[in-house]
């Protein structure tokens, strides 16, 4: 992302989330050794999907028309 900062930090926060969700998956699905990389492969598609897409589907019908990047600013900071 273009003017990303703590680039690192934001790096270490990724992997410790892929770990947090691969043990996770491990625990609940012990007999499907494939589905963490199934899943991984899964949310990395979505990626490049456009988040106004992603607004219109699942928050417009609820809250109307959002911009994402305002949205999540707004859940992060209180702006």
């Amino acid at each position: 992302v273009a003017g990303l900062q703590c680039q690192h930090y934001i790096q270490a926060l990724q992997s410790e989330a892929n770990q947090a969700l691969n043990e996770y998956v491990k625990m609940i699905h012990r007999g499907d050794s494939a589905r963490f990389a199934k899943l991984f492969l899964a949310l990395s598609m979505l990626r490049s999907i456009n988040a106004n897409v992603v607004a219109g589907l699942f928050f417009k019908p609820v809250i109307g028309a959002v911009n994402m990047e305002e949205l999540l600013l707004e859940m992060f900071y209180g702006k």
